[in-house]
């Protein structure tokens, strides 16, 4: 008995020490994955840190709000200009989505909040697919994931916020991880599905969609037609629709304003200059897989992701160069860049096997060098999180204007006012005006008449403007109409300020002269 239980002794720690040989093998791996995982654990944990917060944290959201609203109500989106309402150039099915999701969750932002941080965990999860295809590696897919779930202080938070960025980049990203796998014309269908409901939220995806269709041109003939007709019919049937709905105004705000901006020759270097500021290790090291492929003849893996990336690159690059872009619109370069490091880096690994020393130390370089990439996007989750006295400072500058007697009128400022309060969008008041590419349109100068007809007539008994929106027309309008600046809603020394960490907006008051 003694024998037997002293070579069971024996045998555990042989296979203990044999799991620590491999462990110690692995631990730079171990690492990396470790720490690919904990930036996806962040993102997750404070996107919905932040989809709890009852007032908006981002420009596009106050308007994104109003349409979410509308849908509540069973109005229609694209219709003639109003005084306390013009809607947003984005297609419709972002709003639509997050509707369903706030009548769950019975808060609007939160609804909305809420499809964003999902529509981001998606794009994490078609990334790690990707990737995971290509190597058989799901350490590598993490790796892809976690570097991008990484990017949202880069993008300006966009991929947990109340708007359309997230949810047309998960629909891009589905429709490439499906064009990928089509064996047949049902997955090549539902690529162009995916992709017609990607163009359907936010239109800047064309290019990813006419990359798609090329890669299949040159890879999979067969399903060019049912991917093609699926996209088409799905962008056409969604339009019919609107149209059916509200008569041509669809058409004006989803496709004659789009097209009006124009490329600012000064913002073509900005993409590519703050992907290098803080990218620079995928952007070096990712085509490294292509050239790869290259190099083996690998013609249908080489002409997919290139396809794919250049759709996703041109995509971002284009929306970011026009008058207006913000970091938002990176996204899709940042997803692009984000899949090619994963492959590249398992394509390294790959020439790095044996037990040799020298192969022990290059694979840890690799790993670490990849960990320094990560190192490179570190930040402080609890600054992307708005603090309690944000909450306070919404509460007092929502409590204040609702007792304010009288019209209000307070653009931009939905989300802190109620449904009294004449709120439009002013960013879909620019377009209006022309302020992104083109001329004013007719439609601005009408929006601009009934807002001075309001002044003149003193409907208004106060017009509240953020000083820190320099561009809009409200403030000069009510100067023209002899309204009186009667200064900051709140004065200074109010606890507002004491409060206030930049979440919550300014709000300048004029009121009619006495």
């Amino acid at each position: 008995m003694r024998s037997l239980s002293a070579g069971a002794i024996t045998m555990q720690s042989g296979g203990l020490t044999a799991l620590a040989v491999r462990l110690r093998g692995r631990w730079p791996e171990l690492v990396l994955v470790g720490v690919a995982g904990a930036y996806v654990a962040a993102f997750v944990g404070t996107g919905l840190l932040r989809a709890v917060y009852p007032y908006p944290v981002d420009g596009v959201e106050p308007g994104a709000l109003q349409e979410v609203q509308r849908v509540l109500k069973g109005q229609p989106l694209y219709v003639k200009p109003e005084l306390g309402y013009v809607p947003l150039i984005y297609g419709p099915v972002y709003f639509y989505v997050s509707a369903a999701f706030s009548a769950l969750a019975r808060s609007a932002l939160l609804g909305m909040r809420l499809v964003s941080v999902l529509a981001s965990v998606g794009s994490i999860t078609f990334l790690m697919l990707l990737v995971r295809r290509e190597t058989g590696s799901l350490a590598m897919g993490l790796v892809s994931g976690g570097l991008f779930a990484a990017c949202g202080p880069l993008v300006d938070m966009a991929m947990d916020i109340g708007r359309m960025d997230a949810l047309a980049l998960c629909l891009m990203l589905g429709g490439v991880y499906f064009a990928r796998i089509a064996t047949s014309w049902r997955g090549a269908a539902g690529a162009g599905l995916l992709m017609g409901l990607s163009l359907l939220t936010k239109q800047s995806g064309v290019p990813v969609v006419i990359a798609m269709g090329i890669a299949l041109v040159l890879l999979r003939r067969a399903q060019v037609v049912p991917y093609a007709a699926a996209a088409v019919l799905t962008v056409a049937l969604g339009v019919l629709v609107l149209v059916a709905q509200a008569g041509t105004w669809p058409l004006f705000y989803l496709w004659e304003l789009p097209r009006r901006h124009e490329l600012e020759p000064q913002y073509v270097s900005r993409l590519w200059s703050d992907l290098l500021m803080r990218f620079a290790i995928p952007m070096v090291v990712g085509p490294f897989y292509l050239y790869a492929r290259a190099k083996t003849r690998d013609r249908e893996r080489l002409t997919f992701y290139v396809c794919a990336c250049l759709g996703l690159i041109a995509t971002a690059w284009i929306s970011d160069s026009n008058i207006g872009g913000g970091r938002n619109v990176q996204l899709p370069a940042y997803a692009a860049f984000a899949l090619l490091f994963g492959l590249a880096l398992h394509e390294a690994l790959s020439y790095l096997t044996g037990t040799a020393e020298r192969v022990r130390v290059g694979r840890t370089y690799v790993m670490f060098a990849a960990v320094a990439q990560f190192a490179m996007m570190l930040y402080n989750p609890r600054l992307v999180v708005p603090y309690r006295s944000d909450m306070w400072d919404g509460e007092r500058l929502s409590a204040t204007v609702a007792s304010l007697q009288g019209p209000v009128f307070a653009g931009s400022y939905r989300g802190y006012v109620g449904e009294d309060v004449i709120a439009p969008d002013l960013g879909a008041v620019r377009e209006l005006e022309g302020a992104f590419g083109g001329t004013g349109t007719q439609e601005g100068s009408d929006w601009e008449g009934l807002l001075a007809h309001a002044l003149s007539q003193r409907q208004l008994a106060y017009v509240i403007v953020d000083p820190d929106n320099e561009a809009s027309i409200v403030p000069i309008l009510a100067k023209d109409f002899h309204y009186q600046d009667a200064g900051p809603l709140f004065p200074p020394g109010d606890i507002y300020w004491a409060w206030r960490t930049g979440w919550a907006p300014k709000a300048e008051v004029y009121v009619p002269p006495t």
